[in-house]
């Protein structure tokens, strides 16, 4: 369990955090979670004229990829009057008390789920959330999948003949992907498939798509989950894929040069900075 302080504190008077934990313990859950839960309450110091947070996450059913492995739980909590606080727990711990956040009501509270590479795989939040000085408030927080790219990342040069967006979700669900350029978005839809909205795989959460041949230009790829709408983007450049050559653009194969190419297979990659150069000085 993990505690979380800014500075020493007076403690909140030990009835008021048995009385807590007995009613975390009552509202359900396992004996052992209950146990630590309590615990960590228990353990908090709570200044008079502040409050702490004692802040559960759960996680929908998600997807075993490394990628989407929590390393870091990021916690935001902002409001009428009060400074933001920002605090950080490790990824294997799914509670925490966040001491010294000021009182007042409507305070947001939002948990981002960090992966070791600190993109951000995972978000939920409440609103309205009340603080009372001296005492521990309880949120619990269900947090939704953010799909990823997995063979994109921002500022790849892509050919639009290797272009092979994949990405990865929680299993089984729906999900939107969009170019976007110059203010303007259309679905990325695979040529075969025609679906805006596919269907990741029930078991890895993963998806490839082949699309139509994009022009070249700049773009926002965009991802999105179809029914929570949490998404992510990366900025991509994309090449006339007749001036490039060598293995298709996959999943595993993006590496990056110096130049900030994605280097996939290498044969191309030169190739593909004078396509880039001439494209810029056709006007395209």
């Amino acid at each position: 369990m993990l505690r979380m302080r800014c500075k020493k504190n007076r403690p909140v008077h030990v009835a008021v955090l048995l009385l807590l934990a007995l009613a975390i313990t009552h509202c359900g859950g396992g004996a052992s979670t209950s146990s630590s839960i309590s615990s960590t309450a228990a353990n908090a110091d709570v200044a008079s004229d502040s409050g702490a947070l004692l802040l559960v996450v759960k996680q929908l059913a998600a997807s075993t990829d490394p990628l989407l492995q929590v390393a870091t739980y990021r916690v935001h909590i902002d409001g009428p009057g009060m400074e933001p606080v920002e605090q950080e727990f490790a990824g294997d711990t799914h509670n925490a008390v966040i001491e010294n956040v000021a009182v007042g009501a409507d305070r947001h509270v939002e948990v981002t789920a960090l992966n070791s590479a600190t993109q951000a795989v995972r978000i939920g939040d409440q609103s309205a959330v009340t603080v009372s000085a001296g005492d521990v408030t309880n949120v619990t927080l269900t947090l939704d999948t953010i799909p990823i790219f997995v063979n994109l990342h921002d500022g790849d040069v892509v050919p639009n003949t290797r272009l092979r967006p994949e990405i990865v979700a929680a299993p089984a669900t729906h999900v939107k992907i969009q170019s976007e350029q110059s203010g303007q978005s259309t679905p990325l839809v695979d040529a075969s498939l025609n679906v805006e909205a596919p269907l990741t795989d029930a078991t890895t959460g993963h998806l490839q798509l082949q699309p139509r041949l994009l022009a070249p230009g700049a773009y926002d790829l965009r991802v999105a989950d179809a029914n929570s709408g949490r998404a992510s983007q990366v900025h991509v450049t994309v090449i006339d894929g007749a001036h490039a050559r060598g293995a298709n653009f996959v999943s595993g194969g993006a590496q990056r040069a110096t130049a900030g190419v994605s280097n996939v297979g290498g044969a191309w990659a030169v190739d593909a900075i004078h396509a880039f150069v001439a494209v810029q000085r056709r006007g395209l």
